[in-house]
């Protein structure tokens, strides 16, 4: 049983992505661009393999269901943390998603390691819907890494699409905290 929930083939995906982070912020400092994109290809790509393996072949888990939005967190701190380092992420961008991630990374070491809570993790389309927008603005932040082209951060389209993932940031903080307050009170036990 445990093997079957820890060590399925999903959750070997979903772990590569975390465990390729640290190639993918080696390689993207050293600007070799093939083998950057290539990691992160796989990286953005197992987001979406790894569930639909899980659901496909019936191998779903609780644990599964908490580490992807783990790694999801992970690979988008990293990478934005890389890219604001080098001056092609603003400042008020990468600090709401640093703090609704962050928020959201509290979950586990609260409630499931102090408190002992098992809960269940059931995104609902707002959030799946931020995460993807939050890997397209990876993406766009890192091609105008490899152009250099820092000046392109003042392009009101760019500026328009980081302010709306901006705000489906602090709009799905803004829930999270009342359900973490329910979850944490045993009056829930899933975050949507």
């Amino acid at each position: 049983m445990l093997a079957k929930n820890y060590f399925s083939v999903p959750n070997l995906i979903t772990s590569s992505r975390v465990l390729l982070l640290p190639l993918a912020i080696y390689l993207l400092n050293l600007r070799v661009l093939n083998l950057s994109i290539l990691v992160l290809f796989w990286i953005f790509l197992s987001d979406f393999f790894d569930g639909y393996l899980a659901r496909k072949w019936n191998q779903t888990s609780t644990f599964g269901s908490i580490l992807d939005p783990i790694a999801d967190k992970l690979v988008v701190l990293s990478l934005l943390g890389f890219l604001f380092l080098k001056g092609f992420c603003p400042f008020w961008y990468i600090s709401i998603v640093i703090l609704r991630n962050l928020s959201q990374l509290t979950v586990v070491p609260v409630l499931i390691w102090w408190k002992q809570i098992l809960f269940f993790v059931k995104p609902k389309f707002l959030p799946k819907l931020a995460t993807a927008l939050g890997f397209l603005n990876l993406a766009i932040l890192g091609i105008l890494f490899f152009r250099e082209d820092s000046k392109s951060l003042e392009n009101i389209g760019l500026t328009l699409l980081l302010s709306i993932s901006a705000v489906l940031e602090v709009q799905i903080l803004f829930s999270f905290w009342p359900r973490m307050i329910q979850i944490y009170q045993k009056k829930h036990d899933t975050f949507e």
